[in-house]
């Protein structure tokens, strides 16, 4: 009998064990689920397309009542780090009377964007990068760099976020937007995607930023900030005369900053000069 009650207490000690395995596993599922879930709602890991990112949102619905409240007639927009030219066309057909100058580094992804534009007399494209001051700098492109409209002028933004393994390098120009815009342009609305090097290309606009000659930008923030070592922290101190949001699919969430927002997740974040928000 006491052979037959080990044997029974074994079983027993086996069969909970596994039971709590299973608990465990199934709850470490469901709290990633859920977190997954908590960060789509606050604007987080919606990148699949113009609709989930709220792209799609900002610049039909936000956009149009911000140039209408603002009395903008012929506003004037930046596409800075292009690709192939889909989000500055989405914007000339939404606004066929707007002037727009896109800047794409990528000279593969330069020529699908002129192709794209080339409709579209009032847009402007340049094959050049942005950045925080006139430099040459390198862009790393996966493979030889004829087949992919992907770049980066961090490496390990191929590497590691996206493990290419074949990356390809070459110079290319560098401008700022203070020196490349006139003193006392009006940028009704920026959207800026340059693969974790947004900050840079804000801090080459200081000058336009603080006299808020920018009225609006639009910016990525995500794993690649970790590359480029900047916080989000960094955005709202460059930005401090700006009213920031995250972008949903279906609106505008309002963005205050504490530590517990740096989330190096993919999220596009919108940034609105105070004088000009009308929310």
């Amino acid at each position: 009998m006491d052979l037959i009650a080990n044997i029974k207490q074994r079983i027993k000690g086996i069969l909970s064990r596994a039971f709590k395995k299973v608990v465990r596993r199934g709850a470490r599922v469901l709290d990633i689920n859920l977190l997954l879930l908590a960060h789509n709602e606050m604007g987080i890991l919606n990148y699949r397309n113009p609709n989930e990112s709220g792209e799609r949102y900002l610049t039909s619905v936000w956009l149009p009542e911000f140039l209408d409240q603002n009395s903008v007639g012929d506003p004037l927009f930046l596409d800075v780090g292009a690709n192939k030219g889909d989000y500055a066309r989405m914007l000339l057909e939404k606004y066929p009377e707007a002037r727009l100058r896109a800047f794409e580094p990528n000279p593969h992804a330069f020529k699908m964007c002129q192709k794209k534009l080339h409709s579209f007399p009032q847009a402007k494209a340049k094959n050049i990068g942005i950045g925080a001051e006139e430099s040459l700098m390198e862009l790393h492109i996966p493979g030889d760099g004829e087949k992919s409209s992907h770049s980066s002028l961090y490496p390990e933004v191929l590497g590691e976020q996206h493990a290419y393994t074949d990356i390809s390098s070459h110079n290319v120009r560098i401008e700022s937007l203070d020196g490349l815009l006139n003193q006392g342009t009006e940028v009704h609305f920026a959207k800026i995607d340059t693969e974790g090097h947004e900050y840079d290309v804000l801090k080459g606009a200081t000058r336009m930023v603080k006299a808020g000659s920018i009225w609006s930008v639009q910016f990525e923030f995500n794993e690649m900030n970790v590359v480029s070592r900047v916080f989000l922290r960094d955005y709202f101190q460059l930005l401090d005369d700006y009213n920031f949001y995250r972008l949903l699919p279906d609106r505008l969430e309002p963005l205050a900053y504490s530590p517990r927002q740096e989330i190096f997740q993919y999220q596009n974040i919108l940034a609105v000069h105070k004088s000009k928000d009308v929310r």
